[in-house]
C-alpha cells in the first residue's frame, strides 16, 4: 500500500508514479523528474502548498503536466489545530463522498491519502495556473466579482438545502458538534489577548458583542443547527477561490474544503462579505448583496425563508465570523508579512462589521 507522506520531502518521482498509476492518471509512463515550488506562503495557514512540474519518461495521454500537492502546515500549532478539529481528515473525505455530487467547480482530486493513525494526509490536485488567477483577500474584489461569488455561493447552497444526503455524511460535522463548538472555547480563551494587541484600533462599540460572544457560542451554534440543513465551506474568502474567464466553467473555482460542516445558518454568506470586502464598498453594497443571495435561493427553489429572516440570519454570521481574526492573533503563525498584513486587514473589516449591523443585540441574552 502506498504510504502517505508525512512532509514535502517525501513526495518524489517514484512516489508520484505510484500516486498515478494508483488513480488510473498515467499507465506504463513513470515521472522521470520534477521541479517543485512552493506557493501560497501567507494564504493557506493551516495547509502546505508546492505546485509540482512533471517529467515522464515517455508520452503519457491524459497525465497532468503539473499538480499542486497538499499537506498540512509544518507550524506545530497551527497543525494542531487542524487535527484538534479534523480539517485535512474532513477535506479529504469531501474530495471522496462530496466532490462527485458537487455543482460548484472545484479543482479535481488526482489523489487522496489519508493515514489516521499516523497524522498523515495528502491531496494532489489539479494545477490551474494559467487557467485561472487565485483570490487575494487583502486586495479584496470589486462588485460586479462579489455579485458573481454570492450567486455561486446561493446555488451551491440551494442544490443541498434540506437534500437527504446532508444526513449521511456523518463524518462531517454539524455546527454544534463538540468539535465546532471548540472554536468558542478558542475564542474566549484569544479574546483578552486580542483587545489587548489591537485594543487602540477596535471600535469601542465592539467591546461588549465581543466579550459576550465567547459565553454565547453553544446558544448561537445550537440555533444554526435548528436551522435548515446544507453544506456550508466555512472559510469561504478571497484566498480559497480562483477567478478564470468570465461566463465560463472556471470563472469561480472554490478551493481549500477543510473546514465543511453541516448545519444552518449563514456563516459563509458572511463571512465573505465583511471580510473579503473594502469596508466603504461593503458598507454601499452589502444589502444589495444579501438580497441577491436572497433572491438566488428562491429561485433555485428555497422556500419559506423570507428575507428579513436572511438578513438578520447574516447579521450574526457576521458577529460569528469575529472568531476568526481573533483566535488567529494567538493561534496562527504572523511571522510572514503577508500572513500578517492580511489578518491586520480582516480585523479591521470584520470588527467595523459588526458595529455597523449591531449584530451583538441578535446574541441570546
Amino acid at each position: 500500500m502506498l504510504a502517505v507522506p508525512s512532509n514535502m520531502n517525501e513526495i518524489s518521482p517514484a512516489w508520484l508514479t505510484e500516486a498515478l498509476r494508483a488513480g488510473g492518471h498515467i499507465e506504463g509512463a513513470s515521472v522521470a523528474g520534477m521541479q517543485s515550488t512552493p506557493i501560497g506562503e501567507g494564504v493557506g495557514f493551516l495547509g502546505e502548498l508546492r505546485r509540482i512540474e512533471l517529467h515522464y519518461d515517455r508520452p503519457a495521454n491524459g497525465a497532468p503536466a503539473s499538480l499542486i500537492a497538499k499537506l498540512p502546515t509544518t507550524f506545530p500549532e497551527a497543525r494542531a489545530v487542524g487535527m484538534q478539529f479534523r480539517y485535512y481528515e474532513r477535506e479529504n473525505r469531501f474530495y471522496e463522498d462530496v466532490a462527485p455530487h458537487i455543482g460548484l467547480r472545484i479543482p479535481r482530486a488526482y489523489y487522496i491519502g489519508s493515514d489516521l493513525d499516523a497524522g498523515n494526509f495528502a491531496l494532489l490536485l489539479e494545477d490551474l495556473t494559467g487557467v485561472a488567477r487565485l483570490g487575494d483577500q487583502l486586495a479584496a474584489c470589486d462588485i460586479p466579482t462579489a455579485e458573481m461569488v454570492v450567486r455561486e455561493l446561493a446555488r451551491f447552497h440551494a442544490a443541498w438545502w434540506n437534500h437527504p444526503m446532508v444526513e449521511i455524511l456523518d463524518w462531517m460535522p454539524r455546527v454544534n458538534d463538540p468539535v465546532q463548538l471548540y472554536a468558542g472555547e478558542l475564542y474566549q480563551a484569544a479574546w483578552p489577548a486580542f483587545a489587548q494587541i489591537w485594543g487602540d484600533t477596535l471600535p469601542k462599540a465592539l467591546l461588549e458583542p465581543g466579550e459576550k460572544l465567547g459565553p454565547a457560542w453553544t446558544a448561537v451554534m445550537d440555533d444554526f443547527a435548528t436551522r435548515d440543513q446544507f453544506i456550508s465551506h466555512t472559510d469561504f474568502r478571497l484566498d480559497n477561490m480562483l477567478f478564470g474567464e468570465p461566463g465560463s466553467d472556471t470563472e469561480l473555482i472554490v478551493i481549500d474544503w477543510q473546514l465543511c460542516v453541516r448545519g444552518g445558518g449563514l456563516y459563509d454568506l458572511g463571512y465573505f462579505v465583511s471580510q473579503s470586502l473594502p469596508v466603504e464598498s461593503r458598507r454601499k453594497h452589502e444589502r444589495n448583496l444579501i438580497r441577491l443571495y436572497h433572491e438566488t435561493l428562491t429561485s433555485a427553489g428555497v422556500t419559506n425563508y423570507p428575507f428579513e429572516r436572511c438578513w438578520d440570519d447574516y447579521r450574526i454570521a457576521v458577529l460569528v465570523a469575529l472568531v476568526i481574526p481573533v483566535s488567529a492573533a494567538v493561534n496562527t503563525d504572523l511571522s510572514n508579512p503577508r500572513g500578517a498584513a492580511v489578518m491586520k486587514e480582516i480585523m479591521i473589516r470584520s470588527t467595523t462589521a459588526v458595529v455597523d449591523l449591531n449584530a451583538g443585540e441578535l446574541l441570546p441574552s
